[in-house]
């Protein structure tokens, strides 16, 4: 809903206007840790509230600590017909530190993309398939163990 609010802002005011409060720090488009970012679609920063610094730079290549390239992720998912991707970045709320981040991003128009993320502090930034195997057997033996009712709640 965040962002369709932004889409909605933008196709209303237009993209200097929307860009303007996108990257405002006290405007609408701020909600705690939760902040509209945009991208053009090759991957230039137009908005990003709490890195000022990075607007107008090109993030294309910018990948997160595991190698994931999440600007051409951004870009190619919203261009896709928009929707979830995952990936490491820092927390302006909590000073920056790296975090799992889902965000939701979806084209505004041909030319550029928004977003908004959350972030997930203890998630851990990789699970090996043994991990990953030993909580799904976990988790089915428990739901095998009670009631599936009981196990859902």
């Amino acid at each position: 809903m965040f962002v369709e609010a932004a889409h909605e802002y933008a196709q209303i005011h237009g993209q200097e206007a929307a860009l303007r409060e996108f990257n405002n720090q006290n405007g609408q488009f701020i909600d705690g840790e939760l902040y509209i970012f945009a991208y053009d679609s090759e991957g230039t920063t137009l908005a990003l509230p709490f890195q000022p610094e990075v607007i107008g730079t090109d993030r294309w290549n910018t990948t997160d600590i595991n190698g994931t390239a999440y600007v051409r992720d951004i870009v190619t998912t919203a261009q896709s017909g928009g929707g979830f991707i995952r990936y490491l970045y820092t927390d302006p709320a909590d000073n920056f530190t790296i975090k799992q981040k889902l965000s939701y991003v979806m084209m505004v128009d041909q030319n550029w993309v928004i977003g908004a993320g959350i972030y997930f502090p203890d998630i851990q930034q990789k699970m090996t398939t043994y991990e990953l195997a030993s909580l799904v057997q976990n988790a089915s033996e428990y739901v095998d163990a009670d009631e599936e009712e009981t196990a859902l709640d």
